[in-house]
């Protein structure tokens, strides 16, 4: 039985709509449904127009799904054989365009499995940020523009888990927002780490990171004088992400990442760690070869040297590409 893609039509929903059991996992429909379908490259980019191949032995009341829908259509051979059992020398034939392909009948021991595949993505950074302190003399510091970028390698095992080595980098020049003078005002945010995601539904997934950070505070060093200077800590991430919009090739993700900064050390201070929390925003468009990204993030962290209260906020934005390197799924 075959179904021909609609406008806004993604393929975990024509599983969930038209097939039985889970869709996600090692024997879920979605699963099943690409095995079936081999042309199928990208499981996120699907055309409208398409003809796909559903599996019958997971359809759901086939009978009246063919009674009540234009949008499939089953082959003769198919009817004729409705009340025997399909020899295995048959084949199903499907029409994509004006070609024929022959849907060759698959290993039941390679239905669910996923080839890992990997990708590279680069994000060029603009942002601001301004550091607080209420040490004597400290007051607040505002950056002027910081230029900088992310770098990071993704690992894809399956359709719903990711693995990802990444490399951010901002440098940030500071003035004092106050009549306080500062004696250093460069400063940059580094961080290097390894994080996973995990998929739990089509538009929900949650990602958590485990990172070494160097990150700017500001300190008093006499009355009305402060230093901008960097510290290193390890930081543990967590983020919620779910695409509050998403259509064909393009979707629109709102996160909500939430972190804690362990106690760290630099050359003249020495901090107790902080929380940190923030709002991010991004834009997503898939292609045959990757990605292309944008989007924009609130990141607040509050934390304290061992006699003051610091707190630091940064906002930023970035345009970038994601690009497959290492395959593709189901190749």
């Amino acid at each position: 039985m075959t179904y021909t893609v609609k406008r806004g039509d993604t393929l975990s929903e024509i599983a969930g709509k038209y097939l039985r059991g889970s869709i996600y996992g090692a024997v879920g429909s979605l699963k099943k449904l690409l095995a079936e379908n081999s042309h199928i490259k990208n499981a996120d980019y699907i055309k409208t127009g398409e003809v796909i191949e559903l599996p019958d032995d997971i359809l759901k009341n086939i009978d009246d799904v063919l009674a009540s829908s234009n949008d499939f259509s089953r082959s003769s051979e198919k009817e004729n054989l409705s009340q025997t059992e399909e020899p295995e020398s048959l084949y199903p034939e499907e029409v994509l365009g004006q070609e024929k392909f022959i849907n060759q009948r698959k290993d039941p021991a390679s239905i669910d499995s996923f080839k890992t595949y990997s990708s590279f993505g680069f994000y060029p950074s603009l942002g601001f940020s301004r550091l607080d302190s209420t040490q004597t003399g400290s007051g607040s510091a505002v950056s002027e523009l910081g230029i900088g970028g992310l770098i990071d390698w993704t690992v894809h095992f399956s359709e719903s888990f990711e693995a990802q080595v990444y490399f951010n980098l901002m440098d940030y020049n500071y003035e004092s927002s106050q009549s306080s003078t500062l004696t250093d005002s460069k400063g940059s945010l580094a961080e290097f780490g390894f994080g996973v995601t995990k998929r739990f539904t089509e538009r929900f997934k949650f990602g958590g990171k485990l990172g070494y950070r160097s990150s700017p505070y500001l300190r008093a060093t006499n009355q009305n004088t402060g230093a901008v200077e960097n510290v290193q800590t390890a930081v543990l991430r967590a983020a919620p992400k779910y695409d509050i919009l998403k259509f064909q090739d393009l979707s629109v993700e709102l996160n909500a990442p939430i972190e804690y900064e362990f106690s760290g050390t630099g050359p003249n201070i020495t901090t107790d760690g902080g929380f940190g929390y923030g709002l991010g925003l991004e834009l997503r468009h898939e292609t045959s070869w990757g990605e292309i990204n944008a989007g924009g993030i609130y990141r607040r962290l509050d934390g304290g040297f061992r006699n003051a209260t610091t707190s630091t906020q940064e906002i930023r934005s970035y345009l970038g590409i994601r690009y497959n390197i290492g395959g593709k799924k189901n190749d």
